[in-house]
């Protein structure tokens, strides 16, 4: 069974600013800069799973704070439904821990977005500009 096309795919994802910058990966293949996140595994919470996959994915430590975005992909042959966190770093130096499935990872300073960005990305950046939030 294949997550996202057999059965409701869920994933979370953490919107990230630390000194004014937001951190993002670009997975291998593709243009867009996303968040980092992921699956869902079976049991685990959301906010676990963000924790968790920023970690991997970068290597920095989070504290993981309210939720900011909900999006829900149906495509043809697949189903989707993310949670995007707004998060607040703690430690750790962001590299790419997964150069198999990242092409980059990265701290964007929040004036010098990338164009190609994911909607979470851009959801958190309406966020932090209407609250003040860095």
């Amino acid at each position: 069974m294949k997550i996202g096309t057999d059965c409701i795919g869920v994933g979370g994802y953490g919107f990230i600013v630390n000194g004014g910058k937001v951190l993002l990966i670009r997975r291998v293949g593709k243009q867009m800069y996303e968040l980092p996140g992921g699956t869902v595994e079976f049991g685990e919470k959301v906010v676990d799973t963000i924790r968790r996959e920023v970690k991997e994915e970068t290597g920095v430590e989070i504290s993981v704070k309210e939720i900011m975005s909900v999006k829900e992909t149906i495509e043809e042959t697949k189903h989707w439904i993310g949670f995007g966190y707004r998060c607040e770093y703690v430690s750790g130096d962001a590299k790419n821990m997964e150069p198999s499935k990242h092409a980059e990872v990265g701290w964007f300073g929040i004036d010098s977005m990338p164009e190609d960005i994911s909607y979470m990305c851009r959801e958190g950046l309406k966020l932090i500009s209407k609250e003040g939030v860095m």
